[in-house]
């Protein structure tokens, strides 16, 4: 999805170009160096002139990417078509695609900094403690689900394909290594806040696969340009590929509920699922902070190796 205005402009630099094609070498030059200073203007106003748009309205950053994505591939287009010699075009293509991508990832950030705004109110300073993480972390994973799934339904229709799945797995992945990172820095989980924990966590696994899977079931009028349909298959696969540790978030929260034999068997002497996502010390660690100290834990720390 381009805007009009964008799509009017590229036809404007296509004219500029195509008279230059039929003039006068000066006047070629000249138009040349017109189009030049248009596409330059393009790149250093739009990021001033919408600034506070860009940053806070996810839908106007995906679109001011697409339209600078768009300048670049006709003003590459142009140059082949005619010859640019001079280089005068082609030597602005890697600044739409640059000032594009900037503004998108500069949306990526806000919209980083809000899910850790949000997880920042969870509660997981201390999962010894046997307090209600429903009120707290569930809220606070609830409100996450919500911004992501918020987010993605908006860029799907916007963005392209691949762009849209690799945002939504960072933006995805935010959260779970948010969550990883905290459980694994507890000396003590008790099997209250790890059960809680679990469940808390429990929607946003369920939701992760539709950030991926575009549904337009029942739409009378799908966008133009809107994701193409994928099967449950194929959005696994975009999940797991795009999200940085999903593997390994999953895996915790299996652990969190397992038995020490359970542990064990994951483990599988180094060969299992527990195994492929956490180091040998890491493990340990979870099973000391799991279980009370006795035999049976020393036994279950001296098999993680």
């Amino acid at each position: 999805m381009h805007s009009e205005s964008a799509v009017q402009y590229a036809e404007l630099v296509e004219a500029t170009v195509s008279e230059a094609a039929g003039g006068a070498p000066l006047l070629a030059a000249r138009l040349h160096y017109t189009t030049g200073r248009l596409l330059e203007l393009y790149c250093a106003l739009l990021p001033e002139l919408h600034r506070h748009h860009l940053a806070s309205v996810p839908e106007q950053a995906a679109i001011a990417h697409n339209n600078l994505q768009l300048l670049a591939h006709r003003v590459t287009a142009l140059a082949v078509r005619h010859r640019c010699a001079d280089g005068t075009l082609l030597d602005m293509v890697p600044e739409l695609r640059r000032t594009g991508s900037d503004i998108f990832l500069a949306a990526l950030t806000h919209q980083k900094e809000q899910l850790l705004d949000i997880l920042s109110e969870a509660g997981l300073e201390n999962l010894a403690q046997t307090g209600d993480l429903s009120a707290t972390a569930g809220a606070a994973l609830r409100r996450c689900g919500h911004q992501l799934r918020r987010v993605c339904r908006v860029w799907r229709p916007v963005l392209p394909a691949g762009v849209h799945a690799r945002a939504a797995g960072l933006l995805l992945s935010v959260v779970t290594g948010w969550i990883t990172e905290r459980v694994l820095a507890q000396q003590d989980i008790s099997a209250s806040a790890a059960s809680q924990l679990t469940a808390a966590a429990a929607p946003l696994v369920d939701d992760a696969l539709a950030l991926f899977r575009p549904d337009t079931e029942g739409e009378e009028d799908p966008a133009e340009g809107s994701a193409p349909a994928v099967s449950e298959s194929e959005a696994r696969a975009l999940l797991s590929r795009h999200t940085a540790g999903w593997g390994r978030f999953t895996e915790l929260l299996l652990v969190l509920e397992e038995t020490m034999r359970g542990i064990l068997d994951r483990w599988s002497d180094g060969k299992g699922p527990l195994a492929q996502h956490f180091s040998a010390e890491q493990a340990r660690h979870l099973v000391r902070a799991l279980f009370q100290n006795n035999e049976r834990r020393a036994a279950t720390l001296a098999r993680i190796k």
